[in-house]
């Protein structure tokens, strides 16, 4: 998700790009995984901003 300066409200909505993930890492949770870029009208759509 990057750096910020302080707390947010910020929640992940999906998973992008994991078809490049290492096979070392596991994505443990019940959101979405998206082999490529998340198919949404605008990049910021992914995230609760």
């Amino acid at each position: 998700m990057g750096a910020f300066d302080g707390p947010t409200e910020t929640k992940l909505k999906m998973h992008i790009f994991v078809a490049d993930k290492g096979d070392y890492y596991d994505i443990t949770d019940d959101l979405p995984q998206n082999e490529q870029w998340a198919t949404v009208a605008h990049p910021r759509a992914a995230f609760n901003f």
